[in-house]
Parts: structure tokens; C-alpha cells; sequence
């Protein structure tokens, strides 16, 4: 599926991820302020800093884990999991 200059052209997005400013068609993309996110939507990750994310760029306060009981990190991953349910490929630079 490799074309061009990329290594992955081609990412998944999710619904989610279309109000980013890393988005291929946000406006700070399309004007070169920013460069297209690098992974699009791939998995749930807790990170180092604490955060559960589905994003590497996002810095959303509700997914801070630190404190939180088991029952309302279990609610936070179910949250989190809807965000992969309307995923879709996107190729960078493909035709629409």
C-alpha cells in the first residue's frame, strides 16, 4: 500500500480525530502550519504521563488516570473504546 515519499501513506482515522489540528484536512494542515498526524488512530494506550489516550497528541484532562478506582477506569476504557468504532483508511494525498 506504500506510494511516494511515505512509509505509510495510508492511516486509519476515526471519527474523533477529524476535530485535530494534525487532521490531513484541518486547516492547519492544509495551510503547512502543521504536518499530518503520523499514526492516526491505533491503539489505547496508557501513557508515561498518565493519560489514557488514543492519540499520542491528545492532552485531554478527563483520561487522567492518577487517583481514579478500578470501577472508573473501567468506565474510561469503555469510553475511550467507542472512539474506534467509526474508523476509517485514509490515504495522504489521495484524491477525493
Amino acid at each position: 500500500m506504500n506510494k511516494g515519499d511515505s512509509v505509510t501513506p495510508r492511516r486509519t482515522y476515526s471519527e474523533a480525530c477529524q476535530e485535530c489540528k494534525y487532521y490531513p484536512e484541518s486547516a492547519e494542515v492544509q495551510t503547512g502550519r502543521n504536518k499530518p498526524c503520523a499514526t492516526g488512530i491505533m491503539s489505547l494506550t496508557m501513557r508515561a504521563d498518565g493519560m489514557l489516550s488514543f492519540c499520542r497528541m491528545q492532552s485531554d484532562s478527563e483520561t487522567y488516570l492518577e487517583g481514579k478506582s478500578l470501577e472508573e477506569v473501567h468506565e474510561m476504557v469503555k469510553i475511550q473504546l467507542k472512539k474506534f468504532e467509526n474508523c476509517y483508511h485514509y490515504e495522504i494525498g489521495e484524491n477525493k
